[in-house]
């Protein structure tokens, strides 16, 4: 069941995606995933799901990076 958690669709954000973010920073050590990349500035770091909302992708955290 892509795109849905307890059958209904996630907000885009909202406390839900705030939670799965902190899961994914916390997870990548706080550092850029890019290749080549080095950053570790919480604030400017940015969470991104692998398969688009838009496309059925979820919050889970095996979808973020």
């Amino acid at each position: 069941m892509r795109g849905r958690s307890r059958g209904r669709p996630l907000p885009a954000r909202g406390e839900a995606w705030e939670q799965a973010r902190m899961r994914a920073l916390v997870r990548d050590d706080l550092r850029c995933q890019h290749p080549g990349c080095d950053e570790m500035r919480l604030r400017w770091l940015e969470v991104h799901h692998r398969i688009p909302r838009a496309q059925g992708g979820t919050h889970d955290l095996d979808n973020l990076i």
